[in-house]
């Protein structure tokens, strides 16, 4: 079911050290200098050509504490749709507000492509 894979995938992903790691260096986007790198690579995504790729920009919140990310095009929901699993890519979004809360964020959406938006609209809400 949709619901057992979005718990082996929560369990493979965030109960690990390597994901755990990569989830403190998430903080770095809310700092001057990671803020710039972050919309560098949103810059950079828009350029990608491979679809199993994100394109993706980056907009400042009210606080440097806050932004929004918005993914235009996700390498997972083109993976998943070319394997006729289209079902569970729901499952997989939920990743992202395990990694955020892992990182001490707030995390929040609207919208997202899985379920036929326009984009994903990531809003993060650091908690310092």
């Amino acid at each position: 079911t949709v619901e057992e894979v979005r718990v082996y995938y929560r369990k493979a992903m965030c109960e690990n050290f390597l994901t755990q790691a990569a989830s403190k260096k998430g903080s770095r986007s809310y700092t001057v200098k990671g803020r710039e790198k972050l919309k560098r690579q949103a810059k950079q995504s828009e350029q990608n050509t491979n679809p199993y790729s994100w394109k993706f920009s980056v907009e400042d919140g009210e606080t440097l504490n806050q932004y929004t990310a918005y993914f235009h095009t996700c390498g997972i929901c083109y993976l998943m749709k070319k394997l006729g699993l289209e079902k569970y890519i729901p499952a997989m979004c939920t990743l992202d507000y395990d990694m955020a809360e892992l990182n001490n964020t707030k995390f929040t959406r609207k919208y997202t492509l899985a379920e036929g938006g326009k984009y994903c609209d990531c809003h993060y809400d650091h908690k310092g």
